[in-house]
């Protein structure tokens, strides 16, 4: 359900241009990596916990297994969605992630706190510090909508649905079934 979008939280979408105007707004090379992960790649908070470039450096890969009544997801690979404005985002992204312990002076993820539950809200306390952020959740509330550290992966899900991959495939890059998908 993009439109009338309803999800965990309630969360929206973040679109290009607010994703561009955040990521100009936040300081810290650490956290703007995490942002644009999540973003590019759609992934969870605590999936940052999880991922490395592949093999051959054209995918993310994500070892996380989300455990539910259901049962839990499985390993996969990811392709990085650009956000409209920055072409070659991703590719830029899985370059920095192969450098992180090689290269001296490479940026790494911030500290997201040591127990898997506490990604999110680590994530959440450094947003809320950004005037930027607080910008955007304004203007959105003022539409009746509602951005969290969601959003990133609900805009990942836009931007594919944007680009035509199918239902399917986009449930399978995300790590979800296309039931819980659809839900989105």
């Amino acid at each position: 359900k993009l439109a009338g979008h309803t999800t965990k939280d309630d969360s929206t979408p973040i679109k290009d241009a607010q994703l561009l105007r955040l990521l100009e707004g936040i300081p810290d090379a650490r956290w703007k990596l995490a942002i644009e992960l999540m973003a590019c790649f759609g992934l969870r908070p605590v999936e940052l916990k999880y991922i490395r470039p592949t093999e051959k450096g054209e995918k993310l890969h994500c070892s996380y297994c989300k455990r539910t009544a259901k049962g839990s997801t499985k390993p996969r690979d990811i392709v990085g969605i650009d956000p409209a404005g920055r072409p070659g985002m991703c590719t830029q992204l899985l370059a920095m992630l192969n450098a992180i312990g090689k290269i001296p002076g490479t940026v790494d993820l911030p500290p997201l706190g040591h127990v898997d539950r506490a990604t999110s809200s680590a994530i959440d306390t450094y947003l809320r510090r950004r005037a930027t952020w607080a910008s955007l959740k304004s203007e959105a509330t003022a539409l009746g909508e509602n951005l969290t550290v969601y959003s990133f992966r609900h805009g990942y899900a836009l931007r594919c649905h944007e680009a035509g991959l199918m239902p399917r495939a986009t449930a399978a890059l995300m790590g979800h079934s296309l039931q819980t998908h659809s839900l989105y």
